[in-house]
C-alpha cells in the first residue's frame, strides 16, 4: 500500500502501478455487470483504494520535481492516508448488504454509515503530532506518533475490523451450498488479508525500523493484490 523505502523506485511504479489497473479493472467489471448497491459499494473499495495509491505515487516522485515542496507533500499523503482508509468502509458496508435485506439496511443507514466514516477518518489527519512529514535521504516520508497509531488501530479495530468480519461468519452460516460457502471463505480470506495491510501500513509507518520496511514492503505487495483479487472472486463476481 504505502511503500516508501530506500530503495523504492522499483515497488512504486511496478507493483503499485499494477494494483492500481487491476483493481480499476475489477471496480470497472462488477459496474459493467449490474448497477445496484452492492456493485456499487464493492467497486468504491477498489476504485479508493486505486486512487489512495496514485496520490501515493505523486507523493513518491514529488522530490523528483520539487525537493523542498513540503506543503504540497503533506497534500499528496492526506489524500493517500484518507482515500486509502475510507475505502475500507466500503467492506463493511458490502457485507451488511448482503447479509441484510435492503429493507433492514435501508439508503439512509447506509449513508449514516458511509459518511460518519467519512468524517472521523478526516478528523484523523488533524490528530495532534499524529503524522509528520520527514525529509530522508533527499525522499519525503510519512511518520505515524505511537499514539495516533494506538488509536488508530482502536478506531478502525472496532468500527470495520470486528465487525465486517463478525457480519461476514453470520453470512457464512446463512450458505448451505457448498460451493456459495467455498466462495465466501475466498470472500473473508481476502477481507481480512485487507485488514492485515491496514495494521501493517500503520506500523510500516511509525516503526522506521529497516528490516521491518524492507520485509513489509515485499509482504505488503503479496498480500494485497490476492487479497482484492479473492474479493472479488469469492463474492464480486457473481454479484
Amino acid at each position: 500500500m504505502i511503500f516508501q523505502s530506500d530503495y523504492r523506485f522499483v515497488p512504486i511504479f511496478t507493483s503499485q502501478l499494477f494494483i492500481i489497473v487491476i483493481f480499476l479493472i475489477l471496480a470497472l467489471k462488477i459496474l459493467k455487470r449490474n448497477v445496484n448497491r452492492a456493485n456499487i459499494t464493492l467497486s468504491l473499495y477498489y476504485f479508493f483504494t486505486s486512487s489512495g495509491l496514485i496520490f501515493n505515487i505523486l507523493f513518491f516522485i514529488l522530490p523528483l520535481i520539487d525537493p523542498w515542496n513540503i506543503f504540497l507533500a503533506t497534500i499528496f499523503y492526506d489524500f493517500t492516508y484518507y482515500l486509502l482508509f475510507l475505502s475500507l468502509i466500503f467492506l463493511l458496508a458490502f457485507t451488511l448488504n448482503l447479509l441484510k435485506l435492503e429493507s433492514e439496511f435501508t439508503k439512509i443507514k447506509y449513508i449514516v454509515l458511509v459518511f460518519t466514516h467519512a468524517i472521523i477518518t478526516f478528523m484523523f489527519l488533524f490528530f495532534p503530532e499524529g503524522i509528520t512529514i520527514i525529509k530522508v535521504n533527499n525522499e519525503w516520508r510519512p511518520l505515524y506518533s505511537w499514539l495516533f497509531l494506538i488509536t488508530m488501530y482502536i478506531y478502525f479495530s472496532g468500527v470495520i475490523v470486528i465487525p465486517t468480519i463478525i457480519y461476514s461468519l453470520r453470512l457464512y452460516k446463512r450458505f448451505e451450498a457448498k460451493n456459495l460457502k467455498k466462495r465466501l471463505r475466498y470472500f473473508i480470506l481476502g477481507v481480512i488479508g485487507s485488514f492485515i495491510v491496514l495494521y501493517g501500513v500503520g506500523l510500516y509507518n511509525t516503526w522506521h525500523d529497516p528490516i521491518f520496511r524492507l520485509v513489509w514492503g515485499i509482504l505488503n505487495i503479496l498480500i494485497l493484490i490476492p487479497s482484492g483479487l479473492l474479493i472479488y472472486y469469492g463474492i464480486g463476481q457473481n454479484l
